[in-house]
């Protein structure tokens, strides 16, 4: 089951607000994995950090490098198998905090191999219309601004 967002936790989504997470409990797998559901976006974002060509300090609304290290925390251990008690962090989209990031979902259940996140996205009834904008990350660390060495 996921948990409403309180008051702080609202705002402008994934790179502004570190603990806006949506956190899915694996502990009611019978209900949460079974139970149809559907994303509330499909289409990666025009300012997604996951696209390559994005420059997260361009992000409307700010942005907090801290913040964005952070979310190293909703990034799976590939391949790791599902744990019952430990919940599910999903990042989600710096425009809404109601939807999730589609970069981030596009890297977990490809390359990320996040098999919980695999599991729960069985019972999403629009799972195949996630559609991106150019090309993507290959890596949460590569998501984060490019340290700029000063040749002096």
């Amino acid at each position: 089951m996921a948990r409403d967002l309180d008051e702080s936790q609202k705002g402008h989504g994934c790179f502004n607000c570190a603990s806006a997470l949506e956190v899915i409990d694996l502990n009611h797998s019978d209900r949460s994995l079974m139970t149809s559901w559907k994303l509330k976006r499909t289409a990666q974002c025009a300012h997604c950090p996951w696209r390559v060509e994005v420059d997260p300090h361009d992000i409307p609304h700010g942005y907090c490098e801290s913040k964005h290290q952070a979310l190293a925390a909703t990034i799976a251990a590939p391949g790791a198998l599902p744990v019952a008690g430990v919940a599910l962090h999903v990042m989600v989209c710096h425009e809404t905090d109601e939807a999730h990031c589609i970069g981030w979902l596009n890297h977990q259940l490809g390359p990320g191999n996040n098999l919980a996140l695999r599991l729960r996205m069985m019972s999403c009834e629009n799972r195949d219309k996630l559609r991106l904008r150019g090309e993507q990350h290959p890596s949460f660390e590569a998501t984060l601004p490019r340290v700029s060495v000063d040749p002096a």
